[in-house]
């Protein structure tokens, strides 16, 4: 897991999420304790499979990581999660 400036807490699941693939998640402090919040969910398509590795997060927020299955050729991804309108984008 990494932990970013603002304060919140960064990481991967190798399963789970909608499809089971794993996921990012991020953990904020709360007054009553820590929220969990899925940033993405990974198909074990394209997009890949098994985000296990450690995350790094850069000073605009954005979550990097690699999956080792999946994609493209079935050999892993290196992703990119943006914060965008609320939501986070994935490439």
């Amino acid at each position: 897991m990494e932990r970013h400036m603002a304060g919140n807490i960064y990481g991967t699941t190798v399963l789970g999420g909608e499809c089971g693939g794993g996921t990012v998640f991020q953990l904020s402090q709360k007054p009553n304790g820590w929220e969990q919040t899925v940033l993405y969910s990974f198909t074990g398509g394209e997009d890949g499979s098994g985000p296990g590795a450690r995350v790094s997060i850069d000073r605009s927020g954005n979550v990097y990581g690699m999956a080792p299955t999946g994609g493209t050729y079935g050999v892993g991804t290196i992703y990119k999660l943006h914060p965008h309108a609320g939501s986070w984008g994935f490439r």
